[in-house]
């Protein structure tokens, strides 16, 4: 009877043992830190359109995630598929995977700056815009030229280009 009593505690206690290990394992990779080391301030862009899929291999391009099998876990449970919004995101060395996944499941992006140095023509400004967001070099252009708009700006087409430059000096 002492020895089935023996047996059965040593059971238990193991069985104890073996859950707050896989305790202890889930919780380190849903709260542990996953950002590479080196990954301070890097971005992560999710494009319009993008899929789950590609922001997958987003991550494993870029590198800043260290443990991908843990990452798609955590997303899989916070449905990060259903709830992916687009956008630039700023990865922070340490951050965890639900800290990320919460990142990008919410939205919450950093915004672009665009710095306008030298810009002598129209198209150089467009350049600039199409190369830094995501908006088409055409529509950027229908916009400058677009009367409507410009007057919601205080501009016309002739002067849209003098008005930015207004805005950047403080005038």
């Amino acid at each position: 009877m002492a020895k089935k009593r023996s047996k059965l505690s040593g059971v238990i206690v193991m069985l104890i043992a073996l859950f707050i290990a896989l305790g202890a394992f889930v919780y380190f990779e849903v709260f542990g830190p996953n950002a590479r080391p080196g990954a301070n301030n890097e971005f992560v862009y999710v494009r319009t359109g993008s899929t789950y899929e590609s922001l997958l291999e987003e991550l494993t391009k870029s590198g800043v995630i260290k443990d991908l099998n843990g990452f798609k876990f955590v997303a899989g449970t916070l449905k990060l598929k259903d709830h992916l919004h687009p956008g630039r995101y700023r990865i922070k060395k340490g951050m965890s995977n639900y800290d990320i996944v919460r990142m990008l499941r919410s939205g919450r992006q950093e915004p672009v700056k665009l710095v306008m140095n030298k810009l002598r023509t129209r198209n150089d400004f467009v350049r600039l815009l199409s190369a830094n967001l995501e908006a088409d070099s055409s529509v950027i252009i229908k916009l400058l030229s677009d009367s409507i708009f410009l007057d919601e700006l205080g501009a016309t087409p002739g002067t849209a280009m003098a008005r930015s430059e207004e805005r950047r000096v403080g005038k």
